[in-house]
């Protein structure tokens, strides 16, 4: 997988580390191997943790409204990442 198939705004679900099963949006891809993530709780979007993409599984789920935030330039609050993540979450397991 290359980070140009994912995009800003993105579910993501960590593998490996110490946030292993943990949730995450997309904030930016900073090069082929190389994602930055927030959750807005423990990961702030002030300082989002550098991850590679080979250590998280990219969930099919896009908050539509923080991706177009972020085309813009426009940087995300806190609270709107982790409303986000926990609101996609919600919709997957409603799907499920």
């Amino acid at each position: 997988m290359e980070t140009s198939e994912v995009v800003p705004g993105q579910l993501v679900r960590s593998i490996s580390g110490r946030d292993v099963n943990r949730y995450f949006l997309v904030l930016k891809a900073l090069d082929q191997k190389h994602l930055l993530i927030t959750d807005g709780l423990y990961r702030k979007v002030e300082k989002p943790k550098k991850k590679k993409l080979k250590h998280i599984e990219v969930i099919d789920s896009v908050a539509k409204d923080i991706g177009e935030m972020l085309q813009k330039g426009k940087t995300p609050t806190n609270a709107q990442a982790a409303s986000a993540v926990q609101q996609m979450l919600v919709n997957l397991e409603l799907g499920s």
